[in-house]
């Protein structure tokens, strides 16, 4: 797995299960990327406001390798 990092801006959301939420970001260097949070909705210590349509936030991921 490769770790990212950069910043970008949330284009769209869905919920999905119990407490997972998919999102589309644009990001300046790896252009448009989706992604699924896990945990975001139950949480109580993790910002949910920074994940809203449209907001400019830093992001830290990871990207698995496909064979």
């Amino acid at each position: 797995m490769i770790f990212l990092r950069g910043k970008g801006i949330v284009i769209s959301k869905k919920d999905i299960e119990e407490a997972d939420r998919y999102i589309t970001i644009f990001m300046e260097d790896y252009g448009k990327v989706s992604t699924v949070i896990k945990g975001i909705r139950k949480s109580k210590k993790r910002d949910k406001t920074a994940v809203d349509i449209l907001s400019l936030t830093d992001f830290q991921f990871y990207k698995k390798m496909i064979v």
